[in-house]
């Protein structure tokens, strides 16, 4: 019986495995198609001052892909009108053309930057683009090429897409309500960019 009893204390006081940290994936997974539903759920309080470092760092290049070029079918005349999914809205309720995400205020200012590059401007380089017959645009102020073929809609604010930098090409996927880029705030303000113009082909009005 003695045995018994200690046997039966051993087995309740043993404690329970933890879970790693990597049993939950974070923002940065590669496989677009395979996220939890939940992760495109915003939470309004993600850039609170108590919750958010404005120089928290974060590495957007980590997803190398290799992609083949393509003319998507709505490259066209009148582009706008022809994406297929939903658009129409990006960049409205901004005050003063200033973002309403909750990191712009602190990190523009520690960039030294007032606003974003133009619709108009984003606009016209894609239409440019497509007149010309190429597949990419330069990112205003900064060295990237977005691959405005490779856009894709999951829904009507997450645009996903492929960009090339320094010669390699990187996939990306942005909140256009939030205002991330692979799920955290632009770290320099050429990302900033970069998530503006991805949002403007993606969602802006003509």
């Amino acid at each position: 019986m003695a045995l018994v009893t200690t046997a039966l204390l051993s087995v309740a006081t043993t404690p329970l495995p933890t879970l790693s940290a990597t049993a939950n994936p974070s923002h940065g997974s590669s496989n677009h198609g395979t996220k939890n539903p939940d992760y495109w759920k915003r939470d309004s309080n993600r850039w609170h001052s108590t919750r958010w470092n404005p120089n928290e760092q974060y590495n957007h290049w980590n997803r190398p892909v290799d992609y083949r070029r393509q003319h998507p079918g709505w490259a066209r005349h009148d582009w706008q009108r022809h994406r297929p999914w939903k658009h129409g809205w990006y960049g409205r309720g901004w005050y003063g053309g200033a973002p309403s995400w909750g990191w712009w205020g602190p990190r523009s200012t520690a960039w030294g930057i007032t606003g974003l590059a133009t619709a108009a401007t984003i606009n016209a380089a894609v239409s440019s683009a497509i007149d010309a017959k190429q597949t990419t645009i330069v990112v205003p102020e900064s060295t990237y090429q977005l691959d405005y073929g490779s856009l894709e809609a999951p829904n009507d604010h997450v645009v996903t897409f492929v960009v090339d930098r320094d010669g390699r090409s990187f996939s990306m996927d942005a909140d256009c309500a939030d205002g991330e880029l692979n799920g955290y705030a632009p770290t320099i303000a050429a990302e900033g960019q970069l998530l503006n113009a991805a949002c403007q082909v993606a969602f802006g009005s003509p």
